[in-house]
Order: structure tokens, then C-alpha cells, then sequence
């Protein structure tokens, strides 16, 4: 526990404010509060009293800094008289930054760390997940996550989003479809970005090449991962992987490309938007995380000094006749029938973005229309829900494919 104590010392912040984040622990874990300090920890039923693991909720503190800034320097609290043992890994959840930290606390023993920020206003606060152990990350840091995305920011809350996408102003992001909370379990469609707003792709490109990253779920790992680059013609840059590696704090995009808004970087995530510039050939992008990009024009691909990066063929307006199909392990088969004219008849599909339980909106069994668009497969049914999914061709024609990946799900092609 001593490492963790000397954690949340550095952390507090020595003048508090009143208000802050909204929030519901995991179920059955324990509440502690610090009267002198305003610190609020919960810690998981069963941790042996010689381990440690606990979420740690600090009070709003009052803050001048832009966001990023405030969570850099929370970042070097958290790391303050501590070694490294790890490079930090930084994502995004919701309206929270975060980094995940694995170091050696001063007394010599090793600590892994979820670190959340949030700003709105004139005001910040931390959350803190932390563990000592990896099997205890592991097991309990999912929760931390879950429960810091449901979390309510004040000034988020108080907004209020036009009631309907046809009254936003001109030019404004259109409101999602309202979120659905079934078993507790949140769940909110992404609209899909449309008409005028839809920014202009100036270039597409993939490129496969090996990468170490840092999840709370695998610790350290090295794979060779195909990312996505897009260059919006506003200039902003945006990327991705373009497989799902099924960690929590991924940033595959599960719904495609249909519903990412380049007009508002934040929704994008730190981890995968930056501002992109070319100059006599040269592409230079500047990432929110992770430095400066240079890549070289060369024909239709861009390259670097070990990296060719080849144009990603657009789908914009494919339409396909036929009948896909997915079987899984168990249960009946997934498919989906797209007709030539624009229509559709599925049975199953919406297992692909979590099922009943998960994604109730979505019909299990129903017909609409489709649209085939920034590597999205969008749905339309008549009762006016609309579900967009991450969708890849597989080798073959492009116009006929004899499968189709949704959401990483292979449909053969019958």
C-alpha cells in the first residue's frame, strides 16, 4: 500500500474547489474518504491486505491550464521521484485524457497506473486507477474504466445538444442518437456525418509495421499492425488501426469511417488526431500525441524511411448483390442480403456491435435501406434507427467481393 499513499500525496492538489464529477462505483467495492484531503478511494472486495488496488477520486482543483496541459502536469506528479519502467501510453475515453503508467514508486516497488483528467470551465479533476500487481490490473481495471466513462462532467452535462440534427445550425456537429443504458451497460450509436459537414478526403493510405504499445489488459505487447491514415481536406489528419486488437483502450473505429467528424479534432481522440501540411512533396503532420510525422510523396504512395504507406481504395457509393453470411461458434447464422437498388434484409447482424444486451436499438431482424461510405456499412430502418459498422472487403473483386468483414466478423459471400 505504501507506494499508493505516496502517489495520492503528490497528487492532491493543495487548493480545492467545490463541485466535480458525477459518479457510481463498481458494484460492492469499498468507499473510504480522506476528511483533511477530500480523497475519495474504492477498493475491490478480496485484494490481500498486503497488495494494492484501488480507484482514487481527487477533488476539483481550480485550473488555468488547457486541458492537455493540465494532464501533463498530473502526468509528472504521478511520476514524480518514480523510474519508468515502461513509455507512458496515452488514449482517450470519453471527455477524459488518460495514461497509462507502469513504474517503481521511490520505495522500490513497482506500481501500474490508469491516469484520468478532465477540464471544464475553471476547474480540473483526477481519477486515479492503480495496482501492484499485474493479475490485479488484470482483473480490475476494466471496472476503473467503465466507471470513469459513465462518469458526468458538469459543464459536458449542462450543455444541452439541439433536439434534432435537422434544427443544429449550419455547420454545427449534429447531436448522436441518444444513449441507451440496458443492464447498466451504456451504449450510444455515433451519427453518421453527412451533406456539407462530411469534410473531403484529400487521401487515404495504409501501412503495416511493427509496433509495442501498452494496454491495461496485455501489459507491454510487440505486433505487426496495419494503421489507417486520413488527410481531411481541412487539414486534419486522423488515425487508426485497422483491426481491432480487442483491448479496452483501443482506437479502432467499430463503426467506420461514416461517423468520424474531422470539425472536431476532441471526438477524434488525442491518441489519433493531429494537423497535417505539404510542402514541395513533403507531408508533415503534427500528432496531438506523439511528435512529428514526415512522409515523401512517391507516385500514389507516401513513404518514410522504412514505412511505405499505399492509397486505401475508396467504397463510396458500392452498391453489391448478394446474399453474406457469418457462423458463429454457436446459434444460428448472421447474414445480410444487399440489393443493387439501395435495399437490405439482415438477420442477426447486429450482433456484430454487441447484440440485444449490449445494442438493443438495433433489430436483431429487419430490412431498410444501405449505404456504402467511408469503409462504413450503414443501415437505415424505417422506424428511423440507424447503425453504421466498421466495414472491410475481402480479396477478389471489389464490386463483388466474396466476403465482407463487419466489425471484424468474416460474411462469406452464398
Amino acid at each position: 500500500m505504501v507506494p499508493t499513499l505516496f502517489l495520492l500525496a503528490t497528487l492532491v492538489a493543495p487548493a480545492q474547489v467545490p463541485g466535480g464529477l458525477t459518479y457510481n462505483p463498481p458494484a460492492g467495492w469499498v468507499r473510504a474518504v480522506n476528511p483533511q484531503t477530500g480523497l475519495v478511494t474504492f477498493a475491490p472486495p478480496g485484494v490481500p491486505r498486503n497488495r494494492s488496488c484501488a480507484i482514487a477520486i481527487f477533488p476539483a482543483e481550480a485550473v488555468a491550464a488547457p486541458a492537455q496541459d493540465y494532464h501533463n502536469e498530473m502526468v509528472r506528479r504521478a511520476t514524480l521521484n518514480s523510474r519508468l519502467l515502461e513509455l507512458p501510453q496515452h488514449a482517450g475515453n470519453g471527455a477524459f485524457l488518460v495514461t497509462a503508467l507502469h513504474e517503481l514508486a521511490p520505495s522500490g516497488a513497482p506500481i501500474w497506473i490508469m491516469l484520468y483528467t478532465a477540464r471544464w470551465g475553471d476547474r480540473g479533476q483526477t481519477v486515479m486507477f492503480s495496482a501492484d500487481a499485474p493479475d490485479l490490473v488484470k482483473r480490475y481495471a476494466p471496472a476503473a474504466d467503465a466507471m470513469v466513462h459513465a462518469m458526468t462532467v458538469p459543464q459536458v452535462a449542462s450543455v444541452s445538444a439541439p433536439s434534432s440534427p435537422a434544427l443544429a445550425p449550419s455547420g454545427a456537429i449534429p447531436a448522436p442518437p441518444p444513449c441507451l443504458r440496458p443492464q447498466g451497460i451504456e451504449i450510444c450509436p455515433k451519427a453518421v456525418v453527412t451533406g456539407p459537414n462530411a469534410i473531403a478526403l484529400t487521401g487515404a493510405y495504409l501501412a503495416a509495421a511493427p509496433q509495442t504499445g501498452y494496454s491495461v489488459q496485455g501489459g507491454v505487447q510487440s505486433r505487426v499492425e496495419t494503421t489507417l491514415l486520413l488527410l481531411y481536406a481541412n487539414g486534419v489528419a486522423a488515425r487508426a488501426p485497422l483491426v481491432s486488437s480487442g483491448a479496452i483502450d483501443d482506437t479502432y473505429w467499430a463503426e467506420g469511417l461514416a461517423t468520424l467528424d474531422p470539425r472536431d479534432p476532441s471526438e477524434i481522440g488525442a491518441r489519433g488526431a493531429g494537423r497535417w501540411s505539404e510542402s514541395g512533396g513533403t507531408i508533415t503532420i503534427t500528432w496531438q500525441i506523439g511528435g512529428t510525422q514526415t512522409l515523401a510523396r512517391a507516385g500514389t504512395t507516401l513513404r518514410e524511411q522504412y514505412v511505405t504507406w499505399n492509397p486505401y481504395p475508396s467504397v463510396d457509393g458500392l452498391r453489391l448483390a448478394a446474399r453474406y453470411q457469418h457462423v458463429p461458434p454457436f446459434g444460428p447464422p448472421w447474414g445480410v442480403t444487399l440489393r443493387a437498388d439501395g435495399t437490405f434484409q439482415e438477420d442477426g447482424v447486429n450482433e456484430t456491435m454487441g447484440g440485444t444486451d449490449i445494442n438493443p436499438a438495433f433489430p436483431e431482424h429487419g430490412a431498410g435501406t444501405y449505404e456504402i461510405a467511408r469503409w462504413s456499412l450503414i443501415l437505415r430502418f424505417p422506424n428511423g434507427f440507424v447503425q453504421s459498422i466498421n466495414l472491410m472487403l475481402g480479396a477478389g473483386d471489389p464490386k463483388n467481393p466474396p466476403t465482407i468483414i463487419l466489425n471484424g466478423f468474416d460474411f462469406e459471400r452464398k
